[in-house]
């Protein structure tokens, strides 16, 4: 069953409380007027990740690209590297509504046009589910689009797939990495869904009550290349139910997790797709002290907003994996069950921060709040049979070995710049990898691949003898830079280790403390505030108004030395120009915050 149309709150200086689809419909007119102002003249698409995509050699999967044309858009054709082959194509309207294509063979080999009964004239998004070669290598596939023009006949009059009156508007390619499929070492187990004919229920006993007046955490590891699926929920379907939590795949691949109440429905979701057959770490972090939802992916906060649908009172109600629980499942249902695979959840009766999400996502933790009450913690791990603690068989769900790790491969990233270079430094765990992948960015948002690194490459510790890696950018133009570190394995180059943000030009990295500013800088909700020290100090970090004012105080206390971000929740104050400064016995450091609402 979909939601129902949610209650839009009016009033004003209130956060409009809705269900994806209108948010997403109202993003996408707002970028469609940006783009019908600003655009050039030809129309573009661009893919939904700036970093070359990475799959499984064999593997039947998916590959994502965005439109987002600035005039009407009649025919796509696709072009696809030799030995793949295309399994389906869906085309999306703002990312949620499928529009009616037909595809044809193209006039060359490994291409396919793409048609469309009526132009595309605002944002979609455009699925190719693909059957990939079992030869590793780097591929690329592309994307053309065309408008009609000299067009003599009606739509019912053309042939399938002519392309007289066709005119190339735009070309696109897309570079994607595929890896050998590693081979599992029995060291892990997940729960496999891909032959399920039905959703798992979980045991009440033990699990943190979830609702509005209680801070929670639920995190988990998944991987799927399944689209327009219910990962885990603890709602029924009946628009009379209130629920705390449900994690859905959407048809465009990209992540939600709802919450709602009856004729009340919030969602969270993620720019970038998971449906991609890689695996990525999930979590949604309510903290009732501030009424805020959070959704962070791979340890990275990727949305958030009031929690104001959340039910009241905290209960523990039905936990379901895969699926819903009692809905009676077919086929064409939309959204259908899970079919990838589940590992690791975690259910915190605190609001976890991002950062400690990060230290211990990849960490394999013992069996948690056993004996506790009222329960605190809990976790499902795999390792050994569940059965104990579901309700039911799952039938079809099936305890697999599978290659994905939790042990960490790097430890203590951290990053030095005299004004013009930067050099980061970072320890590695284990001796047994392939290498790492440096990522640069100049907003935080967009990374860029600048440097790999081999392990012949690292130094050795001479305490420990573990792997020491460093990386030196000389010319650095930008007055402020983005890094983030990826390991490179079997399964293509994993999660990003945290972002380092650095402050060049006057900032001199031999200063005891250094203020680098905040993240994302104008904002709208809220930001991150980054400092580095050096050796252990005192911090105190405030935020003023313009007119001198003290807002509010971020940090007041010894810090360590090291990289540290603080956020700052502005959601209660009027936009306009604040400051921030870092005080220490050093002296006194200050930056301008812009806050846009």
């Amino acid at each position: 069953m979909r939601r129902p149309l949610p209650r839009i709150r009016a009033a004003l200086g209130t956060e409009a409380v809705m269900a994806y689809p209108f948010r997403y419909i109202l993003l996408g007119m707002g970028v469609a007027l940006l783009w019908a102002v600003t655009a050039p003249t030809l129309p573009h698409a661009q893919s939904l990740s700036d970093t070359p995509a990475s799959r499984p050699a064999g593997a039947t999967t998916n590959v994502f690209a965005s439109l987002d044309p600035n005039r009407p858009l009649d025919a796509l054709q696709v072009r696809l590297p030799d030995d793949w082959a295309l399994r389906s194509v869906r085309l999306l309207r703002y990312g949620t509504k499928t529009v009616p294509t037909s595809v044809h063979q193209g006039n060359e080999p490994g291409t396919h046009l793409v048609e469309v009964a009526r132009s595309l004239t605002v944002p979609h998004d455009l699925v190719l589910r693909v059957q990939l070669p079992d030869t590793p290598g780097t591929f690329e596939w592309g994307l053309q689009t065309f408008v009609r023009e000299g067009e003599t006949k009606n739509p019912g009059e053309r042939e399938p797939g002519e392309t007289s009156s066709l005119r190339t508007v735009a070309r696109s390619a897309y570079p994607v990495i595929i890896k050998s499929r590693p081979e599992p070492d029995g060291s892990n187990h997940a729960l496999s869904f891909t032959d399920a004919s039905g959703a798992l229920v979980l045991r009440e006993e033990g699990r943190p009550a979830l609702g509005q007046s209680a801070s929670f955490t639920i995190e988990f590891w998944m991987r799927t290349s399944g689209l327009d699926e219910v990962i885990l929920s603890t709602w029924s379907g009946e628009k009379s139910m209130a629920y705390p939590a449900e994690f859905v795949v959407d048809p465009g691949g990209r992540l939600r997790f709802y919450t709602g109440r009856p004729g009340e429905h919030q969602a969270l979701w993620s720019a970038s797709p998971v449906a991609d057959g890689q695996w990525h770490h999930v979590a949604a972090v309510h903290d009732a002290s501030q009424s805020r939802l959070r959704l962070l992916l791979d340890g990275q906060a990727v949305d958030s907003l009031r929690g104001a649908a959340l039910p009241a009172a905290p209960a523990r109600l039905p936990f379901v994996l895969g699926g819903r629980r009692g809905q009676n499942w077919t086929a064409d249902a939309s959204p259908g069950l899970f079919s990838g695979y589940l590992d690791e959840l975690r259910i915190w009766g605190e609001a976890r921060t991002a950062s400690t999400v990060r230290r211990t996502m990849n960490r394999m933790l013992p069996e948690m709040g056993a004996g506790e009450e009222p329960p605190r913690r809990y976790r499902l791990g795999f390792e050994e049979d569940p059965s104990g603690m579901v309700q039911n068989d799952g039938e079809g769900i099936r305890r697999v070995p599978v290659s994905h790790s939790y042990r960490s491969t790097l430890r203590n990233l951290r990053a030095e710049s005299n004004g013009q270079t930067v050099t980061l430094r970072w320890t590695a765990e284990s001796s047994e990898l392939e290498g790492f992948v440096v990522e640069r960015s100049s907003d935080g948002q967009t990374f860029r691949p600048v440097a790999e690194l081999t392990p012949a490459e690292a130094k050795r510790d001479a305490a420990s003898g573990a792997p020491k890696f460093s990386y030196t950018e000389d010319g650095v133009a930008e007055q402020v830079v983005f890094y983030r570190i990826r390991v490179k394995g079997a399964e293509g180059d994993g999660r990003p280790a945290g972002t380092i943000k650095i402050g060049l030009g006057g900032d001199k990295w031999h200063a005891p403390v250094r203020l680098l500013g905040n993240f994302p800088n104008p904002f709208s909700e809220t930001t991150t505030v980054a400092f580095e020290v050096d050796e252990r100090t005192p911090v105190t970090l405030t935020v003023f108004n313009v007119q001198g004012l003290e807002i509010r105080k971020l940090v007041n206390e010894t810090k360590s030395p090291g990289y540290h971000e603080v956020r700052f929740d502005a959601a209660d104050l009027p936009s306009g120009i604040y400051f921030v400064r870092l005080q220490t016995p050093a002296g006194k450091q200050s930056d301008r915050m812009v806050l846009l609402k």
